[in-house]
């Protein structure tokens, strides 16, 4: 799955912007904690997640990544159903935090979200022209996971009822 259905060259846009703003921060941050080796550091064992750049401390302690096993109460049903795994991958923070920006959260919202996701995938399923997309994630309280999906909910209600087709989402 590619950025084409995600606002294609806006969101690469976003990207690219978000990475040299926060990347800057984030040498900053290892210089001051480490110096010119915490850079080197980084270099030999970069960070993999891009919650890591925003939220540095945790990678420097050697903190990975949350992970968790799909569901597989909810999967089952689906492959009996005839649907068809089509795609997978995680969303990341970095995009997240773009896509709040791009459907008009609050500033305080977009700088919130790379701190507070801790882990997140994607699958995408197929039957026929049918398509499903699900999106897991794991933020860092349940108050927060409540308040995020909320702001989500309410931004892809407003696309919908602007006439905008979840094929831009």
């Amino acid at each position: 799955l590619g950025l084409e259905g995600f606002g294609g060259e806006r969101v690469s846009t976003m990207m690219h912007t978000y990475a040299h703003r926060e990347g800057a921060g984030f040498v900053g941050a290892l210089v001051r904690a480490h110096g010119f080796g915490g850079v080197e550091l980084a270099r030999a064992v970069p960070p993999t997640i891009s919650r890591a750049i925003v939220s540095p401390q945790p990678w420097m302690e050697g903190q990975g990544d949350a992970r968790w096993k799909w569901a597989e109460d909810v999967i089952s049903p689906w492959l009996a159903e005839g649907w068809t795994r089509d795609g997978q991958g995680r969303v990341g923070a970095a995009w997240t935090a773009s896509w709040f920006a791009r459907v008009g959260a609050s500033p305080a919202l977009v700088h919130i979200t790379p701190a507070a996701l801790r882990a997140d995938a994607w699958r995408q399923w197929r039957r026929g022209q049918q398509t499903r997309f699900v999106w897991v994630s794991q933020w860092e309280t349940l108050e927060v996971a409540s308040q995020m999906a909320s702001h989500m909910r309410s931004a892809l209600e407003r696309a919908h009822k602007a006439g905008q087709t979840s094929k831009k989402w």
